[in-house]
């Protein structure tokens, strides 16, 4: 197999120059965070399945 090839510097620059973009998962606080400090960020509202409960989660993940 061969190595994947380097990304282009100009590309690493670019991303280490610009503003972060963040996807939050989970607590709301870690964005308002990165929102007051300029980051742009994209919310998502993440759970667990069945709550946390690992027996109901095992049988939700039977019925798929």
């Amino acid at each position: 197999m061969s190595e994947p090839a380097a990304p282009p510097r100009a590309s690493i620059a670019q991303l280490l120059s610009a503003p972060p973009r963040v996807i939050n998962v989970g607590v709301g606080l870690f964005a308002d965070q990165l929102r007051a400090q300029g980051a742009w960020v994209v919310e998502l509202d993440w759970r667990p399945p069945a709550g946390g409960n690992e027996r109901l989660a095992e049988l939700l993940a039977r019925l798929t």
